[in-house]
């Protein structure tokens, strides 16, 4: 979720690279550009879309396609084999309001094959398949519950969040100048005490 612009791109790649060079095989999950999603959303209630339609999930999970996209051609460039794999491709799949929904499966056969094929796969986060084949939209910190969900389906040994802040805080440090950091936290606490915007390092 680092990738505010195409300019961070590279950046992104050398910390593939970086776990790649010791000997690991990378699911990377990325969020949109900063800005973008709100920017789709924008246009779909300019469009007069409702948040649940088919229309509106198509369209505002647009935006972590194109930064995958953009990471996935990277890696290739520099000589790391890559693969876009969608959520559709994997069967990700999720239940609840098209625009809040749950991650609830996973075709493990099509995910491992995906990685026997690539050292690296660049999956976008924030979206998946509904029971009837339409997107739907995991909410606010998709990309993170993407990459959650993804490591414990796959038995991953660690999931990474990669953000620009150094800790966690009470609320969102860059907009929030009272925002306080925690020095240790428990994860019952975390679950309790922390508002809805929040950060992991």
């Amino acid at each position: 979720s680092v990738l505010r612009t195409a300019q961070d791109v590279p950046r992104v790649a050398g910390e593939v690279y970086r776990h790649i060079r010791e000997g690991r095989k990378v699911i990377a999950v990325v969020s949109a550009y900063e800005g973008v999603t709100d920017q789709y959303i924008a246009m779909a209630k300019q469009d007069g879309l409702a948040p649940d339609s088919p229309a509106y999930a198509d369209l505002v999970a647009q935006g972590e396609f194109i930064s995958a996209e953009a990471l996935t051609n990277r890696l290739n460039a520099i000589g790391i084999h890559a693969a876009l794999v969608s959520p559709k491709a994997i069967e990700l799949g999720a239940y609840g309001p098209r625009d809040d929904a749950v991650p609830t499966s996973l075709d493990q056969t099509a995910l491992s094959a995906a990685l026997k094929g690539s050292k690296v796969i660049c999956v976008p986060g924030f979206s998946a398949i509904g029971a009837h084949g339409g997107t739907r939209l995991l909410g606010r910190g998709g990309s993170d519950l993407t990459a959650i969900f993804l490591a414990s389906e796959t038995g991953a040994k660690a999931a990474r969040l990669i953000k620009d802040v150094d800790g966690v805080y009470t609320s969102d440090p860059n907009r929030f100048e009272n925002a306080g950091r925690y020095s240790r936290i428990s994860w019952t606490e975390a679950g309790r005490d922390l508002s809805p915007v929040w950060s992991l390092i």
